[in-house]
């Protein structure tokens, strides 16, 4: 490697004039001769300084530009080639430009350079060529009829089912036009699966039809996913796909395409087959359609209820119900039956229980609410919106509150004992502020647990207060006693919060004062 053609001219440009991540690009010539420092460690840190500093979470600044032909001829000359060969993607695919003196700059520095680079898709290490063919992509239509030839060369001489996958996915991108015939030649009968997973792909985001013949190779390669490992580019196919659908304007096939893949991973679930990838490529893919579009839940649902029926996966389509916020009337007898089992599933699903408002989720939260913090929080959550959207406050989860507030009342610190957040967990920690929260939801309708807000306001003093304001009025002679204690004592913060629900209830603002 003959070092001096790779540094030629680097000495002449004004680096301390331009600018990187982190100013003054004074240090680039030392971070690019040290790439090809023979010590391993001295040369791995300058890679990382040429991300921190010139692709920086992939941004582009004025040093960048003149950086690029360097950093080709150390790839071309065998120092670090594929991962420069990354860093030369990453800044040819970057829209983020900082202070460049004309838009696409750096772009166009790389397309210079891919006549040192082309010649790298026929190397014999593997990685290497499908870095460059990701690396030529990066450049789209701008890298020209020579790129155009040369990847074309590549795929027909390509054997690696990988790296030909992803020369597919490069041609397509430097030559649209022609998309269609290179993505009927990569779905053929011939072909390695991660080749016409990268063809079917391809063919969506160039605008080809859609047809049942694309649905049938979806179909007989799913899951898709396990196709696509190693590829340079770090997709989610079935994901993916969908979103590509949709984002063209085809919302119905989207769905269709879902629904496909979750009859597909009830079918596994139901044959004892290992459903786990199919099932989350399916319920991932309905997620990202039913963030996207506010028809699909009402679409997807009925295919993902079957999963219900399988606790050790009912989970996915729980958060479902529960995010999408979709009544789904249909869910409820398999929610109730999970709900009224053991551990994590039956949490989560008497949580979607309450986030839906079911009749049956206050009675359920009654009768298991030492055991089901999820749903606790979810029971509590409901009181953040706006409107507010309590649960029903019944008898019985009116009592089941009270005894679970004094219960964890008496297992908390003392006023003023400090002891580790992560004691008894997390869920420790913030019971006793759901508790409180849920109460205050209520209001009036919840003044019977007076009692034992006040004898939990010296240990949750905010959370605590803000609920005695609520369900309290300046008669209840406890509460006030409890509250004026609190607001002359103790740390600012729960001075103050004492202090202002003693004014909401009394108008007394003196405490108040005296803490501002």
């Amino acid at each position: 490697m003959d070092l001096a053609s790779v540094f030629a001219g680097l000495d002449r440009i004004a680096w301390p004039e331009l600018h990187h991540a982190y100013g003054p690009a004074a240090d680039v010539p030392g971070t690019l001769r040290a790439l090809a420092a023979g010590d391993e460690e001295a040369a791995a840190e300058a890679e990382q300084a040429v991300w921190d500093s010139l692709v920086h979470q992939g941004t582009v600044y004025p040093a960048t530009v003149p950086a690029v032909a360097f950093l080709a001829r150390l790839a071309a000359a065998g120092v670090r080639t594929a991962d420069l060969l990354a860093v030369l993607g990453v800044i040819a695919d970057s829209a983020d430009e900082r202070a460049l003196d004309r838009p696409g700059a750096a772009r166009a520095a790389v397309v210079a350079q891919l006549p040192l680079l082309l010649p790298l898709l026929s190397d014999g290490t593997a990685e290497v060529r499908q870095c460059a063919a990701w690396t030529v992509a990066q450049c789209g239509p701008d890298a020209g009829p020579a790129a155009r030839t040369a990847l074309g060369r590549r795929w027909a001489a390509e054997t690696d089912p990988v790296v030909r996958a992803d020369v597919l996915t490069a041609c397509v991108l430097v030559d649209p036009d022609a998309a269609g015939e290179l993505c009927a030649a990569g779905l053929g009968p011939a072909e390695p699966a991660p080749v016409r997973v990268a063809a079917v792909l391809a063919g969506v985001e160039a605008g080809l039809p859609w047809d049942a013949a694309s649905a049938a190779a979806v179909a007989a390669l799913a899951p898709l996913e396990r196709h696509s490992e190693g590829s340079q580019w770090e997709r989610e196919p079935l994901r993916d796909l969908v979103v590509a659908l949709y984002e063209r304007g085809e919302a119905a096939a989207a769905a269709e395409v879902v629904v496909s893949a979750l009859d597909r991973a009830v079918a596994a679930v139901r044959a004892g087959a290992d459903s786990g990838p199919a099932v989350t490529e399916a319920t991932w893919a309905a997620e990202a359609l039913a963030l996207r579009s506010r028809s699909a839940p009402g679409r997807l649902l009925p295919a993902m209820l079957p999963l219900l029926d399988f606790p050790a996966i009912a989970g996915t389509v729980i958060t479902a119900l529960r995010d999408w916020s979709e009544p789904a009337p249909d869910a409820v007898p398999a929610l109730v039956r999970l709900a009224e089992g053991t551990g994590e599933p039956a949490d989560h699903a008497l949580a979607a229980l309450v986030s839906l408002g079911t009749p049956e989720a206050a009675d359920l939260l009654a009768r298991w609410l030492a055991d089901r913090p999820d749903a606790l929080r979810a029971a509590f959550q409901r009181t953040l919106r706006h409107p507010p959207a309590p649960l029903p406050c019944t008898p019985a989860l009116l009592d089941a509150v009270r005894a679970r507030l004094a219960a964890v009342t008496a297992g908390s610190p003392a006023p003023g004992e400090r002891r580790p957040l992560t004691a008894g967990g997390l869920v420790a920690v913030n019971e006793p502020v759901w508790l409180a929260g849920l109460l205050a939801g209520w209001g009036p309708a919840a003044r019977a647990a007076t009692p034992e807000l006040v004898a939990a306001l010296p240990r949750h003093p905010v959370a605590v207060s803000r609920a005695l304001a609520a369900v309290t009025d300046g008669t209840d002679a406890a509460a006030v006693a409890a509250l004026r204690a609190c607001a002359g004592a103790g740390s600012r913060t729960n001075r103050e919060a004492a202090a202002t629900a003693l004014h909401t209830l009394t108008g007394d603002a003196g405490p108040l004062l005296d803490v501002l």
